[in-house]
């Protein structure tokens, strides 16, 4: 009987790499015949779904509205009994929470939980990530020092972490250049385009990379600095692009689905 593994995200919305992983990860499982993949988003789906049916991999979303809305998770343990799921494999801190505690009720033989990065500035966020080391099998971390910052801080014990480091697919090949994307964010067809891709997270860091296009356009002036992504930190990288005066060589995209 070939194994089967439920994928735990928020969503099934890319809004940012986790995302993607977890759906590569399970369409590669799916490929191998050797596991059958299950998906649930604790929250909402998203354009992700269409990934996900085209390779024919069930997905099932709680559609939960609130944080302590738990009613709704009657439907995931009533999924893991009846699937008779072997393995979970959670993403992200609140999936990685409430799939290690919904898991050990349902007795569900390993869990993996995913760290995919956060900040460790918060008292409750450190205890969840207790908790969450408690109750899981085995963690996945995105790098050496992401595993080694967890087990310093949460205290968890290093023979349950490995580091694995995220792959993309070789295959996409060589894309040229689109004159329409520069003409629609009105970018000066002349201008060389530094850009980073990243949620507005702290652990990302976007300071730096404003700093550092502080000194670019130091002895650069023609060139512009393109922040794709959304984030609570969103605001706060304005106004330092602003302090720096170099808001105008900034252009902030918001989250973009291509």
């Amino acid at each position: 009987m070939v194994p089967k593994v439920l994928f735990l995200l928020d969503t099934l919305s890319p809004t940012g790499g986790a995302e993607r992983i977890a759906v590569n990860i399970a369409v590669s499982l799916k490929s191998s015949g050797n596991y059958l993949p299950i998906f649930c988003s604790t929250r909402y789906g998203g354009s992700l779904e269409e990934q996900l049916n085209n390779h024919g991999i069930r997905y099932v979303l709680l559609e939960r509205s609130r944080t302590y809305e738990i009613n709704k998770f009657r439907q995931l343990v009533s999924l893991l009994t009846e699937e008779d799921i072997m393995i979970i494999h959670s993403h992200l801190q609140g999936s990685n929470f409430w799939g290690s505690v919904i898991g050990r009720f349902a007795n569900v033989p390993i869990i993996i939980t995913h760290n995919h990065g956060q900040s460790y500035n918060k008292l409750k966020s450190r205890i969840i990530d207790k908790i969450i080391s408690v109750l899981s099998h085995k963690m996945i971390f995105l790098s050496k020092y992401e595993m080694d910052t967890f087990i310093n801080k949460i205290g968890c014990d290093p023979n349950k972490c490995i580091t694995i480091y995220n792959g993309i697919k070789h295959n996409y090949g060589y894309i040229e250049p689109n004159t329409n994307i520069k003409n629609n964010l009105s970018i000066n067809p002349a201008n060389l385009v530094v850009g980073i891709v990243a949620g507005f997270r702290p652990e990302k860091n976007h300071k730096t990379f404003l700093l550092a296009a502080h000194e670019v356009l130091k002895m650069i002036k023609n060139v512009t600095f393109l922040l794709v992504g959304e984030g609570n930190t969103k605001k706060d990288m304005e106004k330092l692009a602003l302090n720096l005066g170099i808001y105008e060589n900034c252009i902030f995209t918001g989250f973009q689905e291509d």
